[in-house]
């Protein structure tokens, strides 16, 4: 099975791309993994794309399989503007399941913007011995536990109870190509509407709203996947202050399970000096920034 890989990208996120590209360079990706997509999520969407290609050969090797997407080749604007708070974020979601329609593999590893790999990804990493899809289930992250009962409702024709466990809510999130085609179609069939404008206009989130299909429209989140631990720790805005915490986030990189990381902007961007610092002697550590580097050039 061939997996590609998609990446939303936005301008506020371009360090965390650089870092990206950079650890495709340093720690190669698996003959499992084809094609690298970098999906611009922007509403004048020139400029980013022009930055991303003068740093596509960041990523070394790699960067022969890396192809620049403007999103809106994927998904039509919704009636939202962008001047609603959170649009650049629903468009995102709308984006990682378009995504459908460029990638070939059968599956496809979504990776947000802050996303980079920590060490070489396996083929064992994405895929169980018998060949199907590897999952983190996580319990239920009742932030988005209503967008969960809404898609249900949406898939089934009755209320139904929300499982104790599902798939994780964050990324890196692998997604099943032709179940992902088959939800949009069957999307649009049952609102009458194209999938984008449903989808941001009902509040869905994107992976809860994939479970939900999963569960009822399909045999079931297990009849895709095979269990696997957590593969991704990342830090996160609310850390940017907190020292021990981000200590602590990094020190559990050390689980041979985890192959990627991520980093918030807002750490990035207003972290403390000893926040930054921790994380920089980690990342010139594993080869990713020089030694007269720091997190904030990487974002000009």
């Amino acid at each position: 099975m061939k997996i590609d890989i998609v990446v939303v990208c936005f301008s506020g996120d371009f360090a965390g791309t650089r870092l990206l590209l950079r650890s495709l360079a340093q720690f190669g990706l698996p003959d499992a993994v084809g094609n690298i997509f970098l999906v611009v999520n922007e509403p004048k969407p020139d400029k980013l794309l022009s930055k991303l290609r003068r740093i596509k050969y960041e990523a070394g090797f790699c960067s022969q399989s890396i192809e620049l997407i403007d999103g809106s080749e994927l998904a039509r604007r919704s009636w939202l503007r962008w001047t609603d708070r959170k649009f650049g974020w629903r468009q995102q979601q709308v984006l990682k399941l378009q995504a459908h329609k460029i990638v070939t593999g059968a599956a496809y590893l979504v990776l947000d913007a802050k996303n980079f790999f920590i060490r070489r990804p396996m083929r064992s990493d994405f895929l169980s011995d018998s060949g199907r899809l590897r999952i983190n289930m996580r319990p239920i992250n009742e932030t988005y536990s209503k967008a969960f009962r809404r898609a249900l409702k949406f898939f089934g024709e009755h209320a139904v109870q929300l499982p104790d466990t599902t798939v994780p809510t964050i990324t890196p999130f692998l997604f099943e190509t032709a179940v992902v085609r088959d939800m949009v179609k069957e999307t649009e069939r049952r609102s009458g509407m194209n999938f984008e404008t449903y989808f941001v206009g009902r509040r869905y989130t994107e992976f809860y709203f994939y479970a939900a299909y999963l569960m009822l429209m399909r045999d079931g989140i297990s009849s895709t996947y095979d269990e696997r631990p957590q593969v991704c720790h990342s830090i996160f805005r609310s850390m940017y202050k907190n020292s021990p915490c981000v200590e602590a986030q990094i020190k559990a990189l050390d689980d041979h399970n985890i192959y990627a990381s991520g980093i918030h902007r807002e750490v990035i961007n207003r972290g403390s000096r000893d926040v930054l610092n921790i994380i920089e002697v980690y990342l010139r550590d594993i080869g990713l920034l020089g030694s007269i580097e720091n997190l904030s050039s990487l974002g000009r």
